[in-house]
């Protein structure tokens, strides 16, 4: 491993999302007597820096859009142009429709998913995953704009072009990175016949939605816990399957 550094950004398949819940992790230590506070440290990405001893920067959140990761990749290039040469960029392309928008009124950014929009109830994103009651008028706003500004087909055509500038930006600065659920963007590349010859990484090599991958090779919280909670994130042994996977990828590609 030549690198210095692995930076990481995605959604809640990068950070452990689902087991960051008091009652999973109750769970966890009744059925598998394990315990564990900290959930990120759990993650892939950070088992992945583990393995090789290498410091890491996951910026990985709950409801995190493919539009964020691409700002916060940018951020962190720009911010750490040395580091950046050495590092190695984990890039997990978060489900979509998605979107963040920054919010004047409380100088923040909201991550946005169908789940909150179509969910009245569903609070557990609205702020950056940690729900703040005084936040909530927000949502009704967005909403409206949703209802009279978004088409979701355009947004995500916008979205792959905006992942192709940032991906052949990489490539131009030399920068080593792995695309992971990444099954949209190939399927947009293919269907636009572009190159495709970036590091795609395939759970067991099975070109597929990584949530599908999940369910398929029983590594999600609901099959760890034994249908006791029902939860389609990666479970804590699911993180170390996907890590030690693609450690192998990373020996072999990158």
């Amino acid at each position: 491993m030549i690198y210095n550094n692995i930076y990481s950004c995605g959604s809640s398949f990068s950070c452990s999302g689902g087991l960051n819940w008091p009652e999973v992790k109750l769970l966890y230590k009744n059925i598998h007597d394990i315990e564990f506070n900290n959930e990120v440290d759990n993650s892939y990405p950070n088992l992945i820096s583990n393995h090789y001893n290498i410091k890491i920067s996951n910026e990985s959140i709950a409801g995190g859009s493919a539009n964020r990761l691409i700002r916060k990749t940018y951020q962190f290039i720009h911010n750490h142009q040395l580091e950046s040469k050495n590092s190695l960029f984990l890039l997990e392309i978060p489900p979509m429709w998605r979107d963040e928008f920054y919010s004047n009124q409380f100088d923040k950014t909201f991550n946005i998913t169908w789940g909150v929009l179509k969910d009245i109830n569903d609070k557990t994103q609205i702020a950056n995953g940690n729900f703040d009651l005084s936040t909530l008028n927000v949502k009704q706003f967005l909403l409206e704009y949703f209802d009279k500004f978004i088409n979701v087909d355009f947004e995500i055509k916008k979205t792959m072009n905006n992942l192709l500038g940032l991906f052949s930006y990489l490539k131009i600065l030399n920068i080593n990175f792995v695309i992971i659920n990444g099954f949209e963007f190939y399927s947009f590349l293919l269907k636009n016949n572009l190159d495709v010859t970036y590091n795609f990484y395939w759970v067991d090599n099975m070109i597929e939605p990584i949530n599908i991958s999940f369910i398929k090779n029983n590594l999600t919280i609901t099959h760890e816990l034994k249908e006791n909670y029902t939860d389609n994130h990666l479970g804590f042994f699911g993180n170390q399957y996907i890590a030690n996977n693609l450690i192998e990828y990373i020996n072999k590609t990158i």
